[in-house]
């Protein structure tokens, strides 16, 4: 190799390494390990802030929050029991309900006792079985649908998601074998 040639070779070559040793840091004062303060190096250790507690992700939201809690599901409850009563279709249910103000006020808690168990809000369900409440009153297939429908309606109007509604519904298709009876 020739002086000249090892000149031109030095001028790129330093730069270079110059770039690669900046890069990874590996020139200049070294900063001093990090280490938790003792007594011995004159603080104590209880001076040493804890190190960050790390939050746990929020639970995620029963369906009974998504309806608002306590107050979604009791305007719910309000809107569809209106809906039943002016329903011609579902007069024979709810004819003897509607002319006494104390079972048509239980029977709106219950309603939304049961949605709030059944949804995920902690209730505990007090009303009788489905089957021995609705025995007796001949519900028809027509008239659960009609059920349904309204109840539909309601959701829709509170702008319910529909996989919200398709779990409402789950859980409604479970209960027509012990409601329809006729």
């Amino acid at each position: 190799m020739t002086i000249g040639s090892f000149v031109g070779y030095r001028a790129r070559w330093v730069p270079a390494m110059l770039c690669l040793v900046w890069a990874t840091g590996t020139c200049g004062p070294k900063e001093p390990a990090l280490r938790p303060l003792t007594q011995g190096d004159g603080g104590a250790s209880e001076n040493v802030p804890p190190p960050p507690e790390s939050t746990p992700p929020p639970a995620p939201k029963t369906l009974y929050d998504r309806l608002g809690g306590k107050d979604g599901v009791a305007q719910l409850v309000e809107t569809f029991v209106q809906k039943l009563y002016a329903d011609k279709r579902l007069n024979r249910v709810f004819a003897k309900l509607k002319k006494d103000t104390a079972r048509e006020t239980k029977f709106r808690e219950l309603l939304a006792e049961q949605l709030c168990a059944e949804t995920g809000g902690g209730c505990t369900y007090s009303g009788k079985e489905m089957k021995i409440a609705h025995k007796g009153l001949r519900i028809t297939n027509a008239e659960w649908h009609a059920f349904i429908e309204k109840f539909t309606e309601v959701l829709v109007e509170r702008k319910v998601e529909e996989d919200d509604q398709s779990e409402i519904f789950s859980m409604l298709g479970k209960m027509q074998k012990d409601v329809v009876l006729k």
